[in-house]
This record gives structure tokens, C-alpha cells and sequence, in this order.
């Protein structure tokens, strides 16, 4: 009647703490990229709606895929295992944009001057744009890097490391 953990050992924990920190930088990315949309100042290239189609794409299936992430690693239920793998995919396909684009804005910002070394040059470089875009930048990165190895973790799991699991006699 009450709720139980279908846990199956220290990997399961893995999993689910993992998937926590991704969904903190998944948070990370959709803070920063709200607030840049309700920026005022943004950049000349900061375009239509229909060119952060990827993102707002990350932004719904970026929850989905860390939320059923943890349920499944505390469930265990076949048809969950198939939304966390299409929602991952889903996810993992869509973090290149944001990434590829703050992380190209993040480098151009640095331009090297022959007396300062590295400095702050570019449009958008000293103002909320630069914080908004190292927001999304370290949230996507984050989030890629932990949902891409909590994914792959809970997939090897039931084969790879059964050799991990002590064995009651």
C-alpha cells in the first residue's frame, strides 16, 4: 500500500544524484535564458523566436528527461525507461544550440590588446547579455555532461556491472 524503492544497490543512488545536479543546471540554463529574453538590451543577433526553436525544445524536454530519470532509477518501469531514453535523446539533440551559440558569444567577449592581455571588448560584454549567456553556457554544459552519463550509466548497469553487486550467501 505505501511507497517502496525498487533501488538495487549503490548505482540506483548514482543515478538519481546525478540526474539532481543535471536538472540544477538545467535550471541554471532556463533562468539565464529567461532572463534574457526579458532583457531589454539584447544583441542585434539575438533574432525570432523561431531561432531559439532548439532551446525552448532543451527547456521542455530537458525536465522531462532529468525528471524521469529519477523516477525510473526508483521505479523501474519498463515504459519509463522508454520516455527517459526518447526525452535524453530529445534533450541531448537540442543542448548543441545553446551551446555552440553563448559559448561562441563567451569567446568573441575576450580580445586580446597588446597592453591589458585578455579584456571585455565586445557588444553585450560588460552588461547583463555577458551574465545571461554564462548562465545558459555553464547550465547547458552541466546539464549534458550529467544527463549524458547518468543515461549511460543506468543503461550499463543491468549488464556491465553485475559484477559490482555483493553477493548475499
Amino acid at each position: 500500500m505505501g511507497w517502496s524503492c525498487s533501488c538495487h544497490g549503490w548505482a540506483d543512488y548514482f543515478i538519481v544524484v546525478c540526474a539532481a545536479f543535471a536538472l540544477a543546471g538545467w535550471a541554471t540554463f532556463v533562468i539565464g535564458f529567461g532572463l534574457e529574453n526579458a532583457n531589454t538590451d539584447q544583441l542585434g543577433n539575438w533574432g525570432t523566436k523561431s531561432e531559439r526553436f532548439l532551446w525552448f525544445i532543451l527547456a521542455i524536454f530537458g525536465v522531462l528527461a532529468g525528471f524521469s530519470s529519477v523516477i525510473y532509477a526508483i521505479s523501474k518501469r519498463r515504459w519509463l525507461l522508454t520516455v527517459t531514453v526518447i526525452s535524453s535523446l530529445i534533450s541531448m539533440m537540442a543542448v548543441g544550440a545553446p551551446l555552440q551559440q553563448t559559448g561562441n558569444f563567451i569567446a568573441e567577449c575576450y580580445q586580446s590588446t597588446n597592453t591589458a592581455g585578455e579584456t571585455h571588448q565586445g557588444v553585450g560584454c560588460q552588461e547583463v547579455t555577458y551574465d545571461n549567456f554564462t548562465l545558459m553556457f555553464a547550465g547547458s554544459l552541466v546539464f549534458s555532461v550529467l544527463q549524458v552519463s547518468t543515461h549511460n550509466f543506468e543503461n550499463a548497469y543491468d549488464d556491465s556491472f553485475q559484477w559490482l553487486r555483493i553477493k548475499s550467501t
